[in-house]
Parts: structure tokens; C-alpha cells; sequence
């Protein structure tokens, strides 16, 4: 089961053509099992503060200069 975040997750729909290679690694390792999904920082940070987190925030939780 996938990350019920993916189809919406603000990061992944503002990575421009050049990360898309980069965005599967992150996909791989923080969206495609709930169990590893929760170890996703934008996700601990929504639950953690009640609202998403900066666009350029990573799932590692580092912030990607665009």
C-alpha cells in the first residue's frame, strides 16, 4: 500500500524535469509502504503542526533549493 499523500503531496507536483530521477528514489524510499510513509518529515511535520509543510521541504525533511 502506497502513502495515501502521493497523489497530492505539493512537493512531488513542483519538482521540475531535471529531479525526476531523484524523485523516484524518494518515492521508493519514503512513499510506497505505509509503514516507511510515516517516516516522512513532510508528513510528521503536517501531523505535527495542522498544516502542510513548505513545498520545497523533502521527505528527509532537508529543503531543495528550486
Amino acid at each position: 500500500m502506497t502513502c495515501e499523500r502521493i497523489g497530492v503531496c505539493e512537493f512531488f507536483q513542483t519538482l521540475t524535469e531535471e529531479y525526476q530521477v531523484v524523485k523516484q528514489g524518494w518515492i521508493v524510499r519514503y512513499c510506497l509502504s505505509k509503514k516507511d510513509s510515516e517516516r516522512c518529515a513532510r508528513k510528521i511535520f503536517l501531523k505535527a503542526h495542522g498544516r502542510r509543510p513548505p513545498a520545497n521541504m523533502t521527505p528527509g525533511g532537508d529543503f531543495l533549493e528550486t
